[in-house]
């Protein structure tokens, strides 16, 4: 049987590949709408700002589960106690493992997360501007989630048992 953290790694692990699938979907439907300007922004139809809307909440679910339980899994693993540091702390020293690139381009993302917290609704220049942001910003997440899941499949996958792994799907989507 599986240790309580390393099981807690294949549930994140799952869940970030759910989120990013889903991101991946929505970055699609709106990919025609990129440079969003302002003037068209204010005239989105109704479908279109809800695949925006989507793109916003598995951004901000998918950075919210890598930062909550993904790394703190890796890290738990690893034999390491994250309970005891700082986000900071954990990031640093996953980039220092060589697991994560940057942990400025973490924090980086989790700016850009945080702004869509604050509503706009009035402001189609800021708006229209963080969509564009965001739109770019998935290869960004992307490429790093990638670099991440390669190392767990390399370097923690290979002491747990294959039976261990048959209710987990780790195909991860393809973004363009």
């Amino acid at each position: 049987m599986l240790k309580e953290h390393r099981l807690k790694l294949l549930h994140a692990l799952n869940e970030c590949n759910i989120h990013l699938k889903r991101l991946a979907f929505a970055r699609e439907m709106i990919r025609p709408l990129i440079a969003l300007k302002p003037e068209t922004y204010e005239k989105i139809e109704e479908d279109n700002i809800s695949y925006i809307d989507q793109l916003i909440y598995r951004f901000t679910k998918l950075q919210d589960t890598m930062g909550d339980s993904l790394f703190p899994s890796i890290l738990k693993s690893l034999e390491e106690d994250p309970e005891q540091m700082s986000m900071l702390d954990i990031l640093n020293r996953l980039e220092k493992l060589n697991i994560l690139t940057s942990a400025e381009e973490w924090i980086r993302l989790r700016n850009l997360r945080n702004e869509f917290t604050h509503e706009y609704e009035d402001n189609m220049e800021e708006n229209s501007k963080l969509v564009n942001s965001l739109f770019n910003e998935v290869n960004t997440i992307y490429t790093m989630f990638v670099k991440i899941k390669h190392y767990i499949l390399k370097n923690i996958f290979p002491y747990i048992p294959a039976e261990e792994l048959n209710n987990f799907d780790f195909k991860t989507p393809e973004i363009n």
